[in-house]
């Protein structure tokens, strides 16, 4: 079971983390860990639910006192056969334990929709404070088997990644 972002026990997380231009974090840095790293957040904030019809729709995070102000979600017109409510949900990110070059730069982002896949690619713009030099990459993690997964992205700015999926809650 796949967490994208983190509010339900069965959500997909996504958050975004960055490396240098000049490392490497490919190779070993010596033996590996005899637990599995992790991630540790925070409260959970919840700073959207909408309903989105099958006519397809936007939901926009325009609070200023959120860490994803700026967030957007763009669903297709008959990405769904049926009506979905999309709840989008953070939590800082207080520690993790992946490797050195693995520098969370947003927060831990959940969105929910009920689960299933969409007929066509979603897109999620992710506003960032990109650091020079690096580079940013999306990943689901699953909070059970504390893994990552690259999502697929379309392009990125200092201020913003977008990314895109199919799915949300698997």
């Amino acid at each position: 079971m796949k967490t994208f972002l983190r509010i339900l026990a069965l959500t997909p997380l996504l958050f975004i983390c960055s490396c240098t231009k000049d490392s490497n974090p490919t190779e070993p840095s010596g033996p590996g860990p005899t637990t599995p790293p992790k991630i540790e957040t925070g409260t959970v904030v919840t700073v959207a639910t909408q309903p989105i019809s099958t006519g397809g729709g936007r939901i926009s995070v325009t609070s200023s006192d959120t860490l994803i102000n700026g967030l957007e979600l763009m669903v297709p017109k008959n990405s769904y056969g049926d009506a979905r409510t999309f709840t989008i949900s953070y939590a800082p990110i207080k520690s993790q334990q992946f490797h050195e070059f693995f520098r969370p730069i947003s927060p831990l982002i959940t969105i929910s929709n009920g689960g299933g896949y969409a007929d066509s690619m979603m897109v999620i713009r992710v506003p960032i404070a990109l650091p020079n030099g690096a580079y940013p990459v999306a990943f689901y993690y699953d909070d059970q088997n504390q893994t990552l997964e690259p999502v697929p992205m379309l392009a990125f700015d200092r201020k913003s990644v977008n990314i895109m999926s199919k799915h949300f809650d698997v």
